[in-house]
């Protein structure tokens, strides 16, 4: 399947049209779960296709991207994409300006193990 020609149909069945913000939960992860199904891994034509769908884009793709990137492990990642998303400038949450995303990813993961034995 082209995920192209999965755009239109996923914005037209999911997206509240009605609702004049874009960023509701059941549209954004159901639409972000059609392109994964239609996407079938690849990672590249997925997020692309989620962010040129529109509407929340950024959260859909978000979703898009650490489903798929969970799921193929970071080292598979395209080079140029890896280097995007490290070391955040923090234009928008200025606290996490230069937080290493896999820094914090480990800890996130050690934390959660801990946790689980508790």
């Amino acid at each position: 399947i082209d995920i192209k020609s999965v755009i239109k149909p996923l914005y037209d069945t999911i997206a509240c049209n009605y609702y004049h913000w874009s960023d509701l939960a059941p549209e954004a992860v159901g639409i972000a779960f059609g392109l994964l199904a239609a996407g079938k891994g690849d990672y590249h034509k997925t997020i692309l296709g989620a962010v040129n769908l529109g509407r929340d884009a950024d959260t859909i793709a978000a979703i898009v991207g650490a489903v798929i990137g969970a799921g193929i492990g970071y080292q598979k990642l395209p080079a140029n994409w890896r280097g995007k998303i490290q070391d955040p400038p923090g234009l928008c949450i200025r606290s996490i300006a230069g937080v290493s995303i896999e820094d914090a990813a480990k800890q996130l993961t050690k934390l959660a193990l801990i946790e689980g034995e508790s």
